[in-house]
């Protein structure tokens, strides 16, 4: 038979234990477990009050740094020109078919524009060694086409997306003939 003795004085036992300890005494055995009960919340604020002036120069440390980082960053400028694709603008009552085909070709043309050959008459036409980061993609359940430059020149990130949607006019199947781009230049 076990005996369970719990609440009384430890010290009858003749064995000292810590202190927020509890001992549980069988009859010739001895267990202990911890207890969360008797903890204070000033015993876990404690620490955070004796060292909050090492707490706050970590923060103000940290905020400096990082305003300094960004600070020396050059600014960031994006530009973007958005194509129609399709005859959208020929035919103001467009069937189904015709809008599904214009979705399908705006990704076609999104996945043409990044490609070799519009990037280099891009590069040939601004007279660019090196064409700034950009992304064509065609918008959701449309017939548009957006094209992002991102760049630290502000005007050249603008010049980059106007003469990438114009390598894709003038590479697409419909492109104008030499006479009428001779005629629009006037």
């Amino acid at each position: 038979m076990l005996t369970a003795v719990r609440g009384v004085d430890h010290s009858a036992f003749g064995r000292a234990h810590r202190p927020g300890t509890n001992v549980l005494y069988l009859t010739g055995v001895e267990v202990k477990y911890d207890t969360m009960k008797n903890m204070e919340l000033s015993q876990y604020l404690r620490p955070l009050l004796k060292w909050w002036w090492l707490l706050a120069i970590s923060a103000v440390l940290a905020g400096v740094s990082s305003y300094y980082v960004v600070s020396q960053q050059p600014p960031i400028y994006q530009a973007s020109a958005t194509l129609i694709i399709g005859r959208a603008f020929e035919d103001p009552n467009p069937t189904g078919s015709e809008l599904n085909l214009g979705q399908q070709l705006a990704s076609t043309y999104a996945d043409i524009a990044g490609r070799r050959p519009v990037r280099e008459q891009t590069m040939a036409a601004l007279g660019l060694d090196q064409l700034p980061q950009y992304i064509a993609r065609p918008r959701p359940n449309s017939q548009m086409l957006e094209i992002v430059v991102t760049d630290i020149s502000p005007q050249r990130a603008q010049a980059v997306a106007n003469e990438v949607a114009n390598q894709l006019i003038l590479q697409s199947p419909t492109a104008p003939k030499a006479e009428e781009q001779d005629r629009l230049a006037f």
